[in-house]
């Protein structure tokens, strides 16, 4: 009996770990096929490591900037988003993405919310105190846009440096 037991964790340890793989080998794959412009592969493959891993933020955040950015599938773009962050409130690129998503189709607060969130996950994130300071300035808050580009140029933002220069005293 003692034989069967280890013989079936065994099977199921091996298991385990081959679905792993198996997941990280499509989710690489998807990666070079996106670098060589084969996007219905990618999708294909991400959608493969998904069925695998489907608590992984990761996948959904990469699948979701293809279906966006190449793809030009923005709703479903904005489904993987809102499901990373789901599974990862922490993650501030999910905020980011779903942010810049939201930018693009005008939907300024939201925009200015998710990168609001981005910088409070991660103070460091120069470019979502650049993108929300230009939200700023679009609304006509020239004081919040001077302080979010002020605080991206600290934080090496070259481009939020000229917007100083421009608008700001």
């Amino acid at each position: 009996m003692k034989k069967f037991s280890f013989l079936l964790f065994l099977v199921f340890f091996v298991a385990e770990v081959s679905a792993q793989k198996t997941s990280a080998y499509f989710s690489g794959r998807a990666l070079d096929r996106t670098k060589n412009k084969d996007f219905a592969g990618a999708l294909r493959d991400y959608n493969a490591s998904l069925e695998l891993d489907s608590e992984n933020s990761y996948l959904y955040i990469n699948r979701g900037t293809l279906k966006a950015r190449y793809l030009r599938d923005f709703k479903g773009a904005l489904l993987d988003f809102n499901k990373a962050i789901e599974l990862k409130p922490s993650e501030a690129s999910a905020y980011y993405n779903r942010g810049e998503l939201k930018r693009n189709f005008q939907d300024y607060m939201g925009a200015m919310q998710d990168y609001s969130k981005v910088i409070e996950i991660r103070p460091d994130f120069a470019l979502a105190y650049y993108n929300r300071g230009g939200l700023k300035y679009m609304i006509g808050d020239l004081e919040g846009a001077c302080y979010d580009w002020k605080k991206a140029s600290n934080l090496g933002n070259k481009s939020a440096k000229k917007w100083l220069e421009k608008y700001c005293d």
